[in-house]
């Protein structure tokens, strides 16, 4: 038999490989094999075989893995993204599959079984002895029945030993009994539709009882894991059973997901973008939660795909939900164009207030006013929700004798202090040098200047020390997936949460009494033809976390149009705005956008590959803007192809990364 096989490596093509051992093509096809390739052992997916005798000068596979593997129609699914994005499929199947699934026992379910008074009362006792088993007791607490073990965060001993000591019992493991819920008469079973409430954690668990009504299966995608994790908290409570799915988990837990979806035994997923691979054995509803966010596209490594995009492209038998309260421009221009179906929405308008103050001085980000708020806040027994730019201490750092940003000698990447008590170093690449030093003027004469989160809640502590205070972002959340104490504390109980743009999403956090978001101007001043959509979508996103809390935006410029639009609400105004000025310059949704980046150091032969690229997109109907030089890497050049259709993008990008030059494409960039 032969055996084509995609392999990890940025090539389109699938090799051939002979396999000698009398399995049927369907028990190897979807399976992840063993090959040798170029002298190296590489693992890649077989995604067809055809019993014939295989030539003599094909390689052998080596060995074939056992589950978990693609079935046949998630293979094609793949094959369509890449299509879609112009990425080899070979990255995408490799990346995508888990190595391995956690083979364990059935999970069980389990309920309190002893009188409530004691439970409490044993619980108040081993709190500092046991917290994780006195967690698993106060959820089963809270729940209306029984909980999934899988569902308690606890070792299955651990478990057992709550079992043996009478605490709790295992209930019916028996499946959970489909849903009587009636398919909502206002939803569509097919198609697009967008739902711009802020909170849309009803409409979502109306849907997803629907869907287990029919007993098929649901996909919720978040573009966090941290948002994935809080709409589960928010979805499970007494809902049949469904599970996380992102890259924080182990490789086990993945897989015994994977399998889980395969059988057609899991309701329901929540997942990020990965997620969407999945392969559901019938599949009716793909819900995109902040369908406008930015962090729905991989734009750290191929194949550069967007999860909105993936599922449209797989949902065409089923109904896509966009969730938004500010959609992105593409998706309200479908609307307005009847391409989707804007959902009715049963939520009133939340009547805030909206400040736009200055701030007090550069050095300064929190003016005497706000200190003096925030602490009027707390003493009414309220919380504040603190928007932060950049995460770290200081995000530059400036030569003072020319003014410019001291830069990485590796890379090019402008360096900042990104922990306490550290010096300057690359964010990207990591190097911390011994001395900055000014690769314009050589001076190492440098200030540190702005602030980042780790900054600012210094300042807090210093002003409230004993306000709880929380910080989120990318370093506080770095272990993949948060604890049940970091959730609990972001839902309930720290009295200040500050955050990226990573906190600015989601449904609204309890007893908030003020938000505040610091140096909205550095979003403004992006270089992205979506800075004010991203300005206005990140506002809207962060006061919804505050629900009719008072909003205090701190901003050089309150005169910005985009503010006014934010202060009344006026989306649709904003959007008449916004799609004037994409019309004029031809940017989405009214043209189609791949970034080229041509990746040679040398800089003549870089610009001799710039001469080639236009020669080879000459008769595509395409328009090309640049060189530009790539931000994160000054030794690279960057340019922006644009078409008024996808199949003349698709093409043009097409015959470039078949050109031999040496490029790297993403189409539908986050940013040009």
């Amino acid at each position: 038999m032969i055996v084509a096989v995609a392999l990890p490596i940025p090539v389109d093509t699938a090799f051939d490989f002979a396999l000698a051992d009398g399995r049927p093509p369907e028990a190897v096809v979807g399976r992840r094999v063993r090959v040798r390739f170029s002298g190296t052992d590489l693992w890649g997916i077989a995604i067809a075989a055809r019993p014939e005798d295989a030539a003599a000068s094909l390689e052998p596979v080596l060995e074939v893995a056992p589950p978990p593997a693609y079935p046949p129609d998630l293979l094609e699914f793949c094959a369509a993204v890449c299509r879609d994005v112009c990425a080899p499929l070979g990255l995408l199947l490799n990346r995508t599959l888990p190595r391995a699934t956690r083979r364990s026992p059935a999970p069980r379910r389990i309920a309190l079984a002893a009188p409530l008074s004691d439970v409490l009362a044993y619980a108040e006792r081993m709190q500092r002895r046991a917290p994780r088993q006195v967690a698993a007791l106060r959820s089963l607490l809270a729940a209306t029945g029984a909980v999934a073990e899988t569902d308690l965060a606890l070792p299955r001993r651990s478990v057992d030993r709550l079992i043996e000591t009478g605490w709790v019992a295992a209930a019916d493991s028996a499946p959970v009994a489909r849903s009587e819920a009636p398919w909502p008469e206002e939803w569509p079973r097919r198609g697009r539709a967008l739902l711009t409430a802020e909170d849309r954690m009803a409409e979502y668990g109306r849907l997803l009882d629907a869907v287990a009504a029919d007993g098929r299966q649901a996909l919720i995608l978040a573009p966090e894991i941290l948002l994935a994790h809080r709409l589960y908290r928010r979805l499970a409570h007494g809902r049949s059973e469904g599970a996380l799915y992102h890259s924080g988990l182990s490789d086990g837990a993945r897989g015994a997901v994977w399998e889980r979806a395969a059988a057609g035994s899991l309701p329901w997923v929540i997942g990020t973008r990965s997620a969407v691979f999945l392969p559901f054995r019938d599949l009716a509803l793909i819900v995109v939660d902040e369908e406008q966010d930015s962090s729905h596209k991989q734009a750290d490594r191929l194949p550069y795909f967007h999860a909105r995009r993936a599922a449209e492209l797989r949902m065409q038998n089923g109904l896509l939900v966009l969730g938004s309260a500010a959609p992105s421009a593409e998706t309200a221009h479908a609307v307005r164009r009847g391409e989707v179906v804007r959902a009715p929405t049963r939520e009133t308008t939340r009547a805030r207030s909206w400040e736009f103050v200055p701030p007090e001085s550069p050095g300064r980000p929190l003016t005497e006013d706000l200190v003096s708020r925030i602490g009027r806040v707390l003493e009414a027994g309220r919380r504040v929700v603190i928007g932060v730019p950049r995460r770290g201490y200081f995000p530059a750092v400036l030569c003072r004798a020319c003014r410019r940003p001291i830069r990485c000698d590796v890379c090019g990447t402008n360096l900042s202090v990104g922990e306490r008590g550290r010096g300057a170093a690359c964010p990207v690449c990591g190097r911390a040098p011994a001395v900055a030093r000014c690769g314009h003027c050589a001076s190492t004469d440098v200030a540190f200047v702005g602030y980042g989160t780790l900054r600012i809640e210094d300042e807090l502590r210093a002003h409230a020390p004993k306000a709880s205070i929380l910080r989120v972002d990318a370093d506080a959340v770095e272990t993949g997936s948060p604890t049940d104490a970091f959730l609990e504390r972001l839902e309930e109980t720290a009295d200040i949460v500050l955050g990226t743009a990573m906190l600015a999403k989601g449904p609204s956090l309890a007893r908030v009494g003020l938000v505040i978001v610091l140096d909205v101007d550095r979003r403004l001043a992006v270089p992205d033809f979506r800075a004010r959509e991203r300005t206005l979508q990140y506002l809207t996103s962060i006061a919804a976390l505050g629900g009719e809390a008072p909003v205090v935006v701190v901003t050089q410029s309150p005169d910005r149009s985009v503010f006014r639009f934010v202060q009344s609400g006026d989306y649709e105004g904003f959007l008449d705005s916004e799609l004037a000025d994409r019309e004029a310059f031809s940017y989405p949704p009214y043209g189609h956008l791949a970034r080229v980046v041509l990746t040679r150091n040398d800089r003549g032969r870089r610009e001799a590959d710039g001469i080639r690229l236009r020669q080879e997109v000459a008769e595509a109907s395409v328009s090309v803007l640049g060189p530009a030089r790539d931000a994160k890497d000054a030794r690279r050049a960057v340019f922006l192809l644009k078409a008024e259709r996808r199949e003349f993008l698709l093409a043009a990008c097409g015959r470039l990364r078949a050109s031999g030059l040496p490029v790297q494409v993403d189409v539908d960039p986050d940013r040009p």
